[in-house]
Order: structure tokens, then C-alpha cells, then sequence
């Protein structure tokens, strides 16, 4: 092998090491922003949806039903009355489609969980937000229980929010897809050595 060959291979193997260390430089900061900008979004649609489940007097069905509807987002809301009473029924419902029962359950820790679609019945990726949540009745005059005793009631419950990730996820698919083309091409550019004959026709 001439000299020059092994200083072209040399070239093309560092050219080759310095696209893919750019490609996964550009790659990761690409994923990084994505997701820090879908969680912020996540976050704040989040905020305002919790907004029904705070107010003791604002968690009806109806209300519940009309509050937390937005393209993309599931919402599962269970709660229970205290004490039970006949005008203030417990909450369980949930924005799913027909075959799922229930969204995963993540910790209610104030951030947005990352769940893989083998890990959930939806079989998505999805950004899932939860939350434990207690509305106490404001005082008021009311009717005192049969016994006499004057009781605060409450709605305590957890609301469960998930947001479809299958757009990012498509956008870093076609990311990678890029990059990976981008390699192949340069590694088709490499020369390729042949070995040399093991001999030579003699001339007669």
C-alpha cells in the first residue's frame, strides 16, 4: 500500500469519525430541545386542566368532561366523595378509547414521565403527568348531617393526564434516518483496496 493511499485512508477514517461525533452532537441537542419543548407545553396545558379539580363546587361531570378536552391528551380523574352523599356522586371517568381501561400510573412527584407504548394499553409513547388532589367544600350555611354534627365535605382523588409523543418520536426517526443515510454515503466513498494477483501470465 503506497503512502499516499494510507494518508487518504487516514483522511477519509478521520472525516468519517469527526460527521458521526457531529451528527450525534447535533442529534442529541435536537432531542434535548424537543422534548424540553413538549414537556413545557405538556406542563402548561397541565396546569390549566388541573384547574376543574381544584374547586370543590367546579367537579361535576359536565364540567370535568368539557375542561379537559384537547386533541392528543387522555385524562383519567377518580375521586371519592366524603362523607357519601346522594347530590355529590364519586368521580371516575376517563377520555380513553374502546380496549383501554386505564392510563399508567406514574409518581405524583410534579414532572412529566416518559412511558414506552410495550408499557402501556395504548401502545404509544406518552408523556403522563399525575397528581393527588383534595377539594374541600367552602363554608357556607348547610345542612347540618343527621346526626348533628356539622362535617366538611371533599372530593379527594388523583388526575392522571397522558399526551401522545408520537410526534417527537417521528421527528427524531426522521432525524436518525438522515444521519444514518449521511454515514452510509460517506462510508460508500472510502476506496476499497484490492489484493493485488498472485501472479502474472507469462508472455510467451
Amino acid at each position: 500500500m503506497s503512502f499516499r493511499t494510507r494518508l487518504t485512508l487516514a483522511y477519509l477514517a478521520l472525516l468519517t469519525l469527526t460527521l458521526s461525533a457531529f451528527g450525534f452532537g447535533v442529534y442529541g441537542y435536537v432531542e434535548a430541545k424537543l422534548r424540553a419543548e413538549f414537556q413545557s407545553s405538556f406542563l402548561s396545558q397541565v396546569r390549566a386542566f388541573g384547574i376543574p379539580v381544584q374547586s370543590y363546587d367546579s367537579i361535576t361531570l359536565n364540567n370535568i368532561r368539557s375542561s379537559l378536552t384537547a386533541r392528543g391528551m387522555y385524562y383519567v380523574v377518580m375521586a371519592r366523595h366524603s362523607p357519601p352523599s346522594s347530590d355529590r356522586p364519586d368521580i371516575n371517568i376517563s377520555s380513553l378509547p374502546s380496549g383501554a381501561n386505564t392510563l399508567p400510573r406514574v409518581p405524583a412527584d410534579g414532572k412529566v414521565h416518559t412511558v414506552h407504548g410495550w408499557q402501556n394499553e395504548l401502545g404509544t409513547t406518552l408523556a403522563v403527568y399525575t397528581v393527588d388532589f383534595e377539594a374541600v367544600e367552602p363554608p357556607g350555611p348547610r345542612k347540618l348531617p343527621p346526626e348533628g354534627t356539622p362535617t366538611r365535605r371533599s372530593y379527594r382523588g388523583t388526575l392522571v393526564l397522558a399526551r401522545d409523543l408520537s410526534s417527537v418520536e417521528s421527528s427524531l426517526g426522521l432525524l436518525r434516518g438522515i444521519l444514518i443515510a449521511g454515514d452510509r454515503r460517506a462510508d460508500r466513498r472510502r476506496p476499497r483496496l484490492h489484493p493485488p494477483h498472485a501472479g502474472r501470465e507469462r508472455q510467451g
